[in-house]
């Protein structure tokens, strides 16, 4: 199945019990990253006390530093393991034997859905001031460089291919790129509307952003079945 392509994050667990699947341990480890996750994006890194974040899952502050010794420690690890998970989630390489148009298309609806999915809300934590110019702005800015460039090669074959048109490549890759990025701002988890059909609409406004015939585009969402 075309959907099948789509290579989706699974959805975080909330509450207890813990899946008797999953290591105890390994378990109360991620329970910590996303209670701190949620705590850094709501009040800032530097107003998120080790305190509060083991108040948010129902542990003592000292059960805490058994899992991490210091609280940048779990910043670098909400770091870590995002980077790691949208890689996995995005299309592994650019398949030459597609039109860049079908490429660009399906890395974006990866990206986007991986966006809304990941458990750390990771869109909204590289805004926080520790990301942006701290020890790990190098770090996330070369993970975020590689996606921005895969955008810019998809985009400007695209144009050689005589699919997109755009005046600026540069701008142009921004724009397209920062659709999904703009999702930490204004997405929240809705029940009644599928991550799936918004990564689906965001991928189709860009597209057409960039100029492609309409029948190529029902094509393209025809061979990867969107609506």
């Amino acid at each position: 199945m075309a959907k099948q392509r789509l290579t989706k994050e699974h959805k975080a667990r909330v509450g207890r019990p813990r899946s008797s699947k999953r290591p105890i341990v390994e378990s109360a480890r991620e329970d910590v990253l996303r209670a701190a996750a949620t705590l850094f994006s709501k009040q800032g890194y530097s107003a998120t006390s080790t305190r509060q974040i083991a108040e948010a899952i129902g542990i003592k502050q000292p059960s805490l530093f058994s899992h991490f010794k210091k609280k940048e420690h779990i910043l670098q690890e909400l770091v870590h393991k995002s980077t790691e998970r949208m890689f996995e989630a995005l299309p592994k390489s650019d398949d030459e034997t597609q039109s860049a148009a079908d490429s660009l298309y399906l890395l974006m609806r990866c990206d986007f859905l991986f966006l809304m999915t990941e458990p750390y809300g990771i869109g909204g934590l590289l805004h926080l001031p520790e990301l942006r110019n701290g020890p790990l702005a190098d770090a996330v800015a070369q993970s975020r460089h590689q996606v921005i460039e895969r955008y810019q090669r998809l985009i400007a074959r695209g144009v050689k291919q005589g699919d997109f048109q755009t005046q600026d490549l540069a701008v142009a890759t921004h724009t397209v790129f920062g659709m999904g990025e703009s999702l930490w701002s204004w997405y929240s988890h809705d029940p009644t509307r599928s991550p799936e059909k918004i990564a689906e609409q965001i991928a189709d406004l860009a597209m057409h952003a960039l100029k492609i015939d309409a029948r190529k585009l029902d094509a393209i969402k025809l061979r990867y079945g969107a609506d």
